[in-house]
């Protein structure tokens, strides 16, 4: 075989001792095969891992600075004699060669006396390769010929035939116990029923610690055992014991099944809780689940009372102060019908918004520090469906008021808008009339104000600086 490949690759040899960090590559992480070193910045490498790495990138592995092929050279001879000076193991060493040497006389021991290389068959008809060991000797024979087994008569290989004679169940075996000598094939049969062979008490697992031959156990042993007469009770708990076990088993995996629904419901929970933000009361919740703490004195409740929470501005209206002009216009354009015309119609019906205050009402009644309100009747805690019905008209009602604050808004800034034009109409006549009476000495043809003269206040000097409207 040919090793010279095998042994030029980094990764073929395996150390007996871990080598120095200094001799070791850092690009394969081993010690090194034909160190060379960079003039440039004095780092070793393997030479078959640093021409690749070049290749790829013109850049030194560990301090990046720039490198090419030119700068690199041979390493120092101490570096090369420290390498080769490493004990490795042999090549063959899982076909059985024990032997380790040098790095650098590897390659000998191999070529002429490792007795595990393989070598071309000396039979010129056989295209195998055999273990020098097994074509040495005087007169070399193939070793894959075909012979026979002394004991079974089977047709094996020569150098095979030590390891079928190890599991040839014809092959006769001593049994160390009574010294017997019997087939192969029957060792599992004689190691059950052998007299001589040793063994323990049945009754060892519940604390009987004897152990003699078995021809003693039924004659010897167990009349005088204490564990004998308690057989039967230790039959019945074990199989409690077993039964027991498997009870264990079914229940830990309810539990498993039940705790994994709580985590999926907890986490569902939270999620409705995060979708209804502000209409999600705990402290409801908390009520529901709290254990009555028994009679109190009236000073107590009012220590242990928290505070009532302070009262919500009310919605902007379209018919507030803000939107006073409002209001008047819709009651010049909507006049109240009389008394007498409203006894007989019906009731107005709910705006959206006051519809959704309605519903919330009975979900959320009014607390009870607040002054006129009525105690609150026991009532079932709302369904969630229900909640978030009155969600969503909630929503509905808040999204028509926006509309109606950006409308009344948009017109306002339209009528701003409208006001700061007039305004600059306004400034501008006053601008122009100021400006024709100021120049009334350089009125040209026409009756119009020289160009320079004509959009300022005063009549400047003509060698005076221009002022800008603008900036009046």
């Amino acid at each position: 075989m040919d090793y010279s490949a095998w042994l030029a690759s980094s990764q073929s040899y395996v150390y007996v001792d871990t080598p120095n960090s200094n001799l070791v590559c850092c690009i394969c992480r081993m010690p090194f095969v034909e160190p060379t070193t960079s003039r440039t910045c004095s780092h070793s490498f393997c030479h078959d891992c640093i021409a690749p790495a070049l290749q790829a990138s013109p850049h030194c592995p560990i301090d990046r600075s720039p490198l090419s092929p030119r700068d690199m050279g041979p390493s120092s001879p101490i570096v090369r004699h420290m390498v080769d000076e490493l004990i490795v193991e042999c090549l063959n060493q899982p076909a059985g060669c024990e032997f380790t040497c040098q790095r650098q006389l590897l390659a000998g021991h191999l070529k002429d006396a490792c007795l595990f290389a393989e070598e071309p068959c000396p039979d010129p008809e056989c295209p195998e390769k055999a273990l020098r060991k097994d074509i040495r000797g005087d007169s070399p024979r193939c070793p894959h010929r075909l012979v026979a087994c002394d004991s079974c008569a089977a047709d094996v290989r020569a150098n095979e035939l030590a390891a079928h004679s190890r599991i040839c169940s014809m092959e006769t075996t001593r049994c160390p116990a009574c010294a017997l000598e019997h087939p192969r094939s029957d060792s599992p049969a004689h190691a059950a029923a052998c007299p001589a062979a040793p063994v323990p008490c049945p009754h060892a697992a519940h604390g009987c610690a004897w152990t003699g031959p078995r021809a003693a156990l039924a004659d010897t042993h167990t009349p005088h055992c204490p564990y004998a007469a308690l057989a039967g009770f230790f039959r019945l708990a074990d199989s409690r014991a077993a039964q027991r076990d498997a009870e264990n088993a079914r229940l830990r995996a309810r539990l498993d099944a039940a705790e994994g629904m709580l985590a999926v419901v907890r986490h569902e929970l939270h999620a409705v809780k995060g979708a209804l933000g502000p209409w999600y009361r705990p402290d409801a919740a908390a009520a529901a689940t709290t254990p009555d703490p028994g009679p109190a004195s009236p000073q107590s409740h009012a220590a242990l009372s928290p505070a009532p929470p302070p009262p919500h501005p009310p919605h902007p209206s379209p018919f507030s102060p803000a939107y006073a002009w409002r209001a008047h216009a819709h009651a010049h354009a909507h006049p109240e019908p009389p008394a007498d015309i409203m006894a007989h119609l019906p009731p107005p019906p709910l705006t959206p918004g006051e519809d959704a205050d309605a519903e919330l009402a009975a979900y959320f009644p009014p607390s009870a520090s607040a002054p006129g309100a009525e105690p609150p009747s026991p009532s079932p805690s709302p369904s969630l469906p229900g909640t978030l019905t009155a969600l969503r008209a909630a929503l509905h009602a808040h999204d028509a008021r926006a509309r109606i604050a950006a409308g009344a808004h948009a017109a306002e800034l339209a009528a701003l808008r409208q006001v700061v034009a007039g305004l600059r109409m306004q400034l501008h006549a006053v601008l122009m009339e100021r400006s024709a009476g100021a120049g009334a000495e350089g009125v040209g043809a026409g009756g119009w104000a020289p160009l320079h003269a004509r959009f300022f206040l005063g009549a400047p000097p003509m060698g005076a600086p221009a002022v800008s409207v603008t900036k009046l």
